[in-house]
């Protein structure tokens, strides 16, 4: 009996190994040299929106993912539009409802009363979300005129810090 529990924990182990081998090479396939994660530009993305096309400010855009059902996201969310308007058309706040309804999307931003500062991005599938290198909400991404990456901000923040608004006139140089 003892030989063949030993048998059978051989075979448990050396199946978890050759699993495990599988998946490293698995993993050398996906992340290579000439595999690009690394997000540089915006990413070239067809997906449905309202409001007119993507909109920069003067300098930059920001691109906020955020959705109805997230209970951060309905904190920071009038923060970061305050955020936005004070910077006057310098960058201009993308607000991206990631696997959100419209319908619920567009109730839900009636009583901020957007101003120009903003345009809203229906991302109803995550396929937006997905190509920015992001699997959550909030997460917000800043973006200089040619559409380059500067900086990106991983969860709630907290907008109403002078912080933001010094860094963001920092890099949109």
């Amino acid at each position: 009996m003892f030989g063949l529990r030993s048998i059978v924990t051989v075979l448990i182990f050396s199946s978890f190994f050759i699993y495990g081998l599988l998946l490293s090479n698995n993993q050398k396939e996906y992340f290579n040299l000439e595999n690009e994660f690394i997000l540089n530009k915006i990413p070239a993305v067809t997906f449905d929106y309202v409001g007119e096309e993507l909109i920069f400010g003067n300098k930059g855009s920001y691109f906020h993912f955020w959705a109805t059902w997230c209970g951060p996201c309905e904190k920071e969310l009038p923060e970061f539009i305050e955020f936005i308007d004070s910077l006057g058309g310098l960058v201009k706040g993308n607000l991206v409802a990631s696997k959100d309804n419209s319908r619920k999307v567009m109730r839900y931003l009636e009583k901020y009363n957007l101003s120009e500062n903003f345009n809203i991005i229906h991302d109803t599938n995550g396929e937006l979300l997905k190509n920015f290198g992001s699997l959550r909400v909030p997460e917000t991404f800043l973006f200089d005129l040619d559409g380059n990456f500067l900086k990106k901000f991983v969860g709630p923040q907290d907008w109403k810090n002078k912080f933001f608004i010094q860094n963001t006139k920092y890099l949109i140089k």
